[in-house]
Order: C-alpha cells, then sequence, then structure tokens
C-alpha cells in the first residue's frame, strides 16, 4: 500500500518514520522521536506496527509500491512496442536510472544496504516490493519477444538480469546508490552503450 493511499495518521507515522530512518539508521531510530514527530503517541505506533521492524518493513513498502507500480507500467508500455526496440530501451533505461535517482528511495536503499550484513530482513523485504517484481516482468517480456523472433534469448531470466546491471549498474555504482550526482550525459552514454551491447549479444538473426 503506497503512502497516499494510508489513512491521514498513518501517513504521517509513515513519513516520519522514513525521515528519521534515514537520518538516524535502523539501529538507532527510536519509536519516541518517530511518534513525535509524527504527532502521535508512541502507542500509537506498536498498536499499528507491533515493533520497530514491522514499522520499517511498512515504510519500504509504502515507498516502493508506487515506484514498483510507475517503472511496471512503462516497461509494459516500451516493450509492447516493437517497432524501434533499441530506441525503446533506451528510454526504459532512462525512466529506471531516474526512479532509482529520487532522494527519498535512493537514502532508504543506501539504508537497507548498509544494514543488510546484520539485517538481512529488511534488504529481503526490498527486493521482494521492488526487484521481485521487475525482474518477472522483464523476463516475460523477454520471453515473449523471443517467441516472436525479435531477439534470441536462451535464457530469458538470465538476459533479464543482464540488461538491468546493463542499463542501471554503472549508474547506480557511480553514484555511490544516489549519494552522488552523475551527470545526464554520462547517464545517457550509460543507457546507449548498454542497449547497444544487449542487443550485439540478443538480437535475432536475419
Amino acid at each position: 500500500m503506497s503512502v497516499e493511499t494510508l489513512p491521514a495518521k498513518r501517513q504521517s507515522v509513515v513519513r516520519a518514520a522514513a525521515q528519521v530512518f534515514v537520518r538516524e539508521g535502523y539501529v538507532g531510530a527510536s519509536v519516541d522521536v518517530i511518534a513525535t514527530e509524527a504527532g502521535v503517541s508512541k502507542q500509537t505506533i506498536y498498536n499499528y506496527y507491533r515493533d520497530k521492524e514491522n514499522l520499517f518493513l511498512s515504510v519500504i513498502d509504502a515507498m516502493l509500491q508506487p515506484v514498483a507500480e510507475r517503472f511496471l507500467a512503462v516497461l509494459d508500455e516500451i516493450l509492447l512496442d516493437e517497432a524501434d526496440l533499441a530506441a525503446g530501451l533506451v528510454r526504459l533505461g532512462r525512466a529506471w536510472t531516474a526512479l532509482l535517482a529520487q532522494e527519498d528511495l535512493a537514502a532508504l536503499r543506501r539504508l537497507i544496504v548498509g544494514e543488510a550484513t546484520r539485517y538481512p530482513q529488511l534488504l529481503a523485504a526490498w527486493q521482494n516490493a521492488g526487484p521481485g517484481q521487475a525482474q518477472p516482468k522483464l523476463t516475460a517480456h523477454l520471453t515473449r519477444l523471443s517467441g516472436r523472433g525479435v531477439l534470441t534469448v536462451p535464457d530469458p531470466e538470465r538476459a533479464a538480469n543482464q540488461l538491468t546491471s546493463l542499463l542501471i549498474g554503472e549508474v547506480q555504482t557511480m553514484s555511490l546508490f544516489g549519494a552522488v550526482d552523475v551527470p545526464a550525459s554520462r547517464v545517457d552514454d550509460i543507457v546507449t552503450s548498454g542497449v547497444q551491447v544487449f542487443l550485439r549479444a540478443y538480437s535475432a538473426a536475419d
């Protein structure tokens, strides 16, 4: 459930929790501080979420769901149009990197990466809410395009992972997961060259 679809009081809790978690870290975040910033009692938070972990998992879900929905819509729109697949994949890469560069989302992702060793369940929640939806959809599109002879893709799941790395992997590494700005011209160069590599590997034989 996205933040915007939550009741008003829960919206306040989730927004305040996201800010406090990013600012203080998962371990350092205090439910007392979150309650104060949300304008609710500490007991209200416990009534809603039981404990800090469930609150953080709810923050992940609320922040990622609208982004995942927008990405899946873009993915369908672009890859259902086979007229110019190269241009479409470049558009996909640009849209994907722009979504991941959103400041609040990037900050949350950095936090989860930093806590992944001690709290792997947080990383699992992120994977399920984001990549866990995107990769199967991308795999399905590549399977369809291969079946129609637009591409030759023996292993669509692996190809989907490779395409993801080519489109966003280098940008994410260069930006330190959104902590450092990468010039738009550099992003375009990475995305365009990534698409060229992918199509050289998987374009259907004439």
